[in-house]
This record gives C-alpha cells, sequence and structure tokens, in this order.
C-alpha cells in the first residue's frame, strides 16, 4: 500500500539520521511538485515521496561502500542553494563513481615487469638500440598469463533504466529519472526552478527536449542517428541504459 504523503515525511528524516545519510527536506523537495490541490498534483506529489523513498532505501544499502569523497562533493552539488534530493544524489554518486573507474583503469599498474601503463611509457626513457636485447630479454609467457593481467575493473549499477518513450508534454515518474540523468550528466534541463538539479519533476516541457537534443547532438555517432529530436525514443534510450 502506498504511503500517504505524511507519513513518509515523517519516516524518512529518521531513517537518514540512522543510516549517517544527508537529511534532505523531502517535504520542500515535493511540495513544490504538487502545487496545486487537484487529484493529479496530489498524486504527482505522493511519487515524488515514493521516488525519493526508493532512491534513500538503496543509498541506505549500499551506505557503507560508498566513496565518502564522491558522496561529500555530491551532497554539496545536489542541495547547494536548494533541497535536496536523494533521487540525484544516487545519479551523482554513480556518475562520480563511473568516471572514477575509467580514470583507474587508464593507470592500471602492470601486474608484471616488462608490461608498461599509459602512465609509466610515458615516464620511461627508451633504452639506447645496442643495450635494449641484452637489457631486455623476452619473457616467458605462461598460460592464462595475459587473463591475469587484465582484471575485471568493479562497476556501479547503472540507476537509469527507462522501458518507455517519453516526449513533449509527456508525464510520467520517468521523466523526471530523464532529467536527473541530463542534470547529472552535463545537459542540465534548467538553471533554476522546475527541471533544475534538485528540482526535477515528471512533466517533459521545452527546456527538457531542448537539454535532450543537446545530448543527441553531442552523442549522435553513438546513438547512430543523423538528426537530434529532443524525442526520447528507442536509440536514445538503449544507448542510456546501456552505460
Amino acid at each position: 500500500m502506498r504511503l500517504t504523503i505524511s507519513i513518509a515525511l515523517a519516516l524518512l528524516p529518521l531513517a537518514a539520521w540512522a543510516a549517517n545519510l544527508p537529511e534532505f527536506d523531502i517535504k520542500a523537495l515535493c511540495s513544490g511538485v504538487g502545487q496545486t490541490e487537484d487529484s493529479s498534483s496530489k498524486l504527482a506529489a505522493e511519487e515524488c515521496v515514493d521516488n525519493e523513498k526508493l532512491a534513500y532505501d538503496e543509498l541506505r544499502r549500499r551506505a557503507d561502500t560508498l566513496p565518502e569523497v564522491s558522496v561529500q562533493s555530491c551532497v554539496k552539488s545536489v542541495s547547494e542553494g536548494r533541497a535536496g534530493s536523494y533521487l540525484a544524489l544516487l545519479g551523482c554518486i554513480a556518475q562520480s563513481d563511473k568516471v572514477a573507474g575509467e580514470a583507474a583503469a587508464d593507470n592500471q599498474q602492470p601486474l608484471r615487469p616488462g608490461v608498461a601503463t599509459k602512465a609509466t611509457v610515458a615516464a620511461t626513457p627508451a633504452p639506447s638500440v645496442a643495450g635494449s636485447a641484452a637489457a631486455n630479454p623476452p619473457a616467458a609467457t605462461s598460460p592464462g598469463a595475459a587473463a591475469a593481467e587484465s582484471p575485471n575493473p568493479t562497476t556501479t549499477p547503472n540507476p537509469f533504466h527507462f522501458n518507455r518513450d517519453l516526449g513533449l508534454h509527456s508525464v510520467d515518474p520517468d521523466v523526471k529519472l530523464l532529467q536527473i540523468f541530463l542534470n547529472t550528466h552535463g545537459f542540465p534541463v534548467a538553471a533554476d526552478g522546475p527541471g533544475s538539479p534538485g528540482h526535477e519533476v515528471e512533466k517533459f516541457g521545452e527546456s527538457t527536449k531542448a537539454a535532450l537534443k543537446k545530448f543527441q547532438e553531442a552523442h549522435a555517432k553513438d546513438l547512430g542517428i543523423a538528426d537530434a529530436t529532443g524525442h526520447f525514443g528507442p536509440a536514445t534510450r538503449k544507448y542510456i541504459n546501456g552505460l
């Protein structure tokens, strides 16, 4: 059964304190979604609370494994000057972990002498032609050595997964998730107000379309599209789901 807004708002801060997670003002965040007294507005506010609670539960489940530097940086990013969002925090941490993982992979240290990384190649002087053969005899390769030299890095599950198309005037919880994705990946929907980081909404408006179009233009080759339309269709959905 769906929690009422009052119950959900009462439970979240207490649980957040127990898990040492930041205490975001969910009431202030979700009250901006339901600004009128009609039933659809109240439903949107309840869905906002539910989405935040799901994100909070995931953060609490992973609390002991979240990198402290990423958490501190992302808490500031999603809450400075605005009501914080657990959903936005989850997306920000996932993106930070991905960037950190890619950087670590690029600078992976060799597991045996003679195997150089990008960092060691730049720092190692080239040997003379005459001395190179004697100083570096061919190393014997044992079966399975290649596999041991390339361990699989730990990856963070992609929190952004979409199952439906979205377009201008769509009203759906996935629109809010899409806005969070765009805001945390360098394509802000808005600088402030509805759609801005921490103030994502469930309505697909012109600002969402414009931000999505810029994302499509930047990734047109990966998406396999000729023209960016600002419509969230199969090609864009498949690409984001696969990140």
